[in-house]
């Protein structure tokens, strides 16, 4: 099984929480989303609190070409190129996978 972490921050560099990504094949596994900021100005932001919707518990994830769907029961975001997008927001992802 391989995993990977990732730093979740909005586009102008704000860090909002993380993300750890598993999977057996790579086309497919899960994910914990975790909306995480010590500053409390960046909890009051509209991505944050969009962010929170998925972490909520454990979603699932799927190669879909060059795009990755995340979904469960209530929500679906999409993962392109290094950026997870959430109902209208984008984040960049920054790969912790070998720095801890």
């Amino acid at each position: 099984m391989s995993v990977q972490s990732f730093a979740i921050n909005t586009l102008h560099g704000v860090h909002l929480g993380f993300v750890a990504m598993s999977s057996d094949d790579n086309l497919h596994g899960q994910m914990m989303i975790k909306a995480q900021t010590t500053d409390e100005d960046s909890q009051n932001l509209p991505e944050f609190m969009a962010l929170q919707d998925l972490s909520d518990g454990t979603l699932l994830w799927q190669v879909k070409g060059e795009k990755i769907d995340i979904f469960n029961d209530k929500c679906h975001a999409k993962l392109h190129n290094g950026y997870l997008t959430y109902k209208n927001f984008s984040y960049i992802l920054n790969d912790l996978t070998g720095a801890l």
